[in-house]
């Protein structure tokens, strides 16, 4: 029993426990988008990890050969040098680990300027993957009346349940999707 409550008390544990929290995710269908964007954008986002661990990797070695003999406590191995470079370049800055020497100072303003290009590009692209969802499922909500009004020319209260629950699915907001159906009405009273 102590065994028992010990692992349970334990901090993976803990952490795993609060990972059960993820499945209020399915009420959301924002979080669907994500997981759709996260999905169609999983290339970019390999490529832009990839790119930050070699840009880890150079700004250690550099800030390695710069200050190793003047700071070896801090800078004494290249994986040392990692903390100071992962905090350098996330612009986090922590200022517990800072270089002294004229070279690495200099080094280490060129490699803060590359960490806010690094942050800001897996940002940037799940922001325009957010931005590219949004458009495809306006779209497919677009589709969906114009299909609704080709039939008879009006929307039924049955056609607007229908799409009021593809709209949910979609993620779409009310307002948006009052606005698009509206639109698309208009358009097609006029032909």
């Amino acid at each position: 029993f102590l065994l028992l409550s010990h692992l349970l008390n334990a901090p993976g544990i803990l952490l795993l426990q609060l990972c059960r929290l993820i499945k209020l995710t399915r009420y959301f269908p924002a979080f669907n988008m994500l997981a759709d964007v996260l999905h169609y954008e999983s290339e970019s986002l390999i490529v832009s990890v990839v790119l930050m661990f070699i840009v880890v990797i150079f700004a250690s070695v550099g800030i390695y050969v710069f200050e190793h003999n003047i700071q070896p406590d801090v800078f004494g191995s290249i994986p040392r040098a990692m903390w100071w470079a992962i905090v350098t370049l996330t612009t986090v800055g922590y200022g517990d680990v800072t270089p002294i020497t004229p070279a690495g100072k200099i080094f280490a303003t060129f490699i803060t300027l590359a960490g806010v290009g690094l942050v800001s590009l897996p940002a940037g692209i799940i922001a325009s993957g957010f931005t590219e969802q949004l458009r495809i499922r306006r779209k497919r909500f677009e589709m969906k009346v114009e299909q609704l009004l080709d039939d008879d020319g009006k929307l039924s209260n049955a056609d607007l349940s229908k799409l009021e629950e593809d709209r949910k699915i979609l993620g779409l907001n009310k307002e948006g999707a009052d606005l698009i159906i509206s639109e698309i009405q208009r358009s097609a009273s006029k032909k």
